[in-house]
């Protein structure tokens, strides 16, 4: 996958060290061949300025000089890597290094690096990085994005180009319109700016986003037994779906509530409302609106009262009495 390594690398570098560090760098990282970010040996720079050379114009020396600051060493750095990889689930995914030259044992799929890019962008630092055009650094001059469809396609907001002999081009992009974002891989690429454009013009064109329910939207009331109202039922969360057209029209919804208990309160999960079409299912957690209220046994009593109580019957009226009694 070529330099997208660099989206992991940069993904350790933001959730384990500190922006503001600033990062010595050493020979190791000078000494590295490939795309460089043009480090000197001895420098002093802060570790979000090597994220924009590490991202930007992809310097495998700055990924060295992360790695070595973040955790010590090349190797411990490489571990973190793919400790983060199997948290995130990416089952198809290994590195050896932290910048993306070929080597035995380093690889991903598209599938992987989609799903490591929608975790990176998920942190501002990193979405904004990706999304410049070109960062200044003094007295190193320039650092210039190598995605190119920063400067042509609408919408784009990154992410990471790669290129080596093994991998071909490769190219990780996101583009958002209209509230949507979408996110293209291609590897090994003929030509990765036409291939990454014609992706994302499909994914606009034919997908949109739904959203299923709204935090705090009222969806059912509930009747249960011995209860003195109904209980009013809410989405726990804002539930958007990214639908085919197709599928919209083809919706269906059903409502599955947990056994109920007297401890209910506002707030608690009571169940889910599943949404499904022929391709797709969804699930909206619910919960209750407010307490349950319950009939208690002096509830029941104040109601059977009237009902209950015995009262006297009306007393006859007297016969007249005979006239001279």
């Amino acid at each position: 996958m070529a330099s997208t390594t660099k989206i992991m690398t940069a993904l350790v570098a933001i959730e384990e060290g500190r922006l503001e560090d600033r990062v010595r760098i050493g020979p190791q990282a000078i000494r590295i061949y490939g795309s460089r970010a043009g480090l000197r040996a001895g420098q002093e720079l802060r570790l979000e300025d090597l994220l924009h050379g590490l991202l930007l114009s992809s310097g495998n020396d700055a990924a060295l000089a992360v790695a070595e600051h973040v955790a010590g060493s090349v190797e411990a750095f490489v571990e973190r890597m793919n400790a983060r990889a199997r948290e995130l689930g990416l089952l198809h995914t290994r590195f050896v290094n932290p910048h993306g030259l070929d080597a035995p044992g380093h690889y991903s799929t598209a599938y992987d690096l989609a799903q490591l890019a929608r975790v990176a962008l998920l942190h501002p630092t990193f979405a904004r990085i990706v999304a410049r055009k070109e960062y200044p650094i003094p007295p190193l001059g320039t650092w210039h994005n190598t995605n190119r469809l920063l400067w042509s396609f609408e919408g784009i907001e990154g992410v990471k180009t790669g290129t080596t002999g093994r991998a071909g081009d490769c190219l990780v992009a996101a583009a958002s319109r209209s509230g949507m974002r979408l996110i293209s891989v291609v590897l090994g690429s003929d030509n990765r700016w036409a291939d990454t454009a014609r992706l994302l013009e499909y994914g606009f064109r034919h997908y949109r986003v739904l959203t299923l329910a709204r935090y705090g939207q009222v969806l059912a009331e509930v009747h249960l037994p011995l209860t003195r109202r109904p209980l009013a039922v809410v989405a726990a969360d804002d539930v958007p779906v990214v639908l085919h057209h197709d599928e919209v029209p083809a919706l269906q919804t059903r409502l599955v509530l947990a056994p109920p208990r007297p401890g209910w309160r506002a707030g608690d999960p009571v169940g889910w409302l599943q949404v499904h079409t022929d391709r797709s299912a969804y699930l909206v957690p619910l919960a209750a609106a407010a307490p349950a209220r319950w009939w208690t046994p002096a509830d029941l009593l104040r109601r059977l009262w009237p009902w209950g109580r015995s009262t006297p019957p009306p007393a006859p009226a007297a016969p007249p009495r005979p006239e001279g009694a």
